[in-house]
């Protein structure tokens, strides 16, 4: 986003001392500012303002993860509502669009499942009445690997695989809460933030941004919970 010229009027010995010690001055009163003023934002102000804080928010209530790879494949087979879905990301923006129930969160949390930074805090993420399934991730530079999830072994085995050249942020749901002409500048924000690759999701099917590359999912009707086993 660009800045724009702000006049502000600082005690000159505040601004020698600064000199002294190299301080940006324009970013410590802009750091300074967002701090004071954040606790009387509303939600959506403080997601467009301090972009890098709501996504720590995001990630702390496992509504977002940091995979740190560039993710080129990735499939899943009889996970949650989904049969069988393949998306092959590019290293920019990625959105996921579908209604609710259509398996967007799964698609994401089972890449979390596959890194080990997810597990269901009740029963698993197999779909119903099904006995197997797998999710497949390719990674920049590397063949595909495989998770199987089954009854023995319903939530599979954190998988590790070799180091590649980018990262990848994933974010469930990150704009639902934001009022439709606060998005756009929040989107600009959020690629400032995180230049390397993302895959998000929306439940809004018309909802599109510049250079993003889309995958649809199609409705599915609500899943029964599966009861944890006693």
């Amino acid at each position: 986003m660009p800045k724009k010229n702000t006049l502000i009027y600082i005690d000159d010995s505040l601004v020698s001392l600064a000199k002294q010690l190299k301080v940006n001055i324009s970013e410590t009163a802009e750091t300074a500012l967002r701090e004071k003023m954040l606790p009387y934002m509303s939600m959506s102000e403080k997601m467009i303002v301090d972009v890098e804080g709501y996504v720590k928010d995001l990630i702390a209530t496992k509504s977002a993860f940091f995979i740190p790879y560039l993710l080129k494949e990735v499939g899943v087979f009889n996970i949650g509502p989904i049969d069988h879905w393949m998306l092959d990301p590019v290293g920019g923006l990625n959105i996921i669009r579908g209604p609710n129930g259509s398996g967007k969160t799964t698609i994401l949390k089972a890449i979390a499942l596959f890194y080990g930074l997810y597990h269901p805090e009740k029963g698993n993420m197999l779909k119903m009445d099904e006995k197997e399934g797998i999710i497949q991730v390719k990674t920049d530079g590397t063949e595909m690997h495989y998770l199987l999830l089954n009854s023995a072994n319903p939530n599979g085995t954190a998988c590790r695989i070799g180091p590649s050249s980018g990262a990848c942020l994933l974010l469930d749901d990150a704009i639902e809460r934001l009022p439709k002409d606060k998005v756009g500048v929040f989107m600009s924000k959020l690629r400032d933030y995180w230049p390397s690759q993302i895959i998000m999701t929306t439940a809004n099917q018309d909802f599109s941004y510049p250079e993003a590359k889309i995958f649809n999912l199609d409705g599915k009707p609500p899943l029964r919970r599966r009861s944890p086993k006693r």
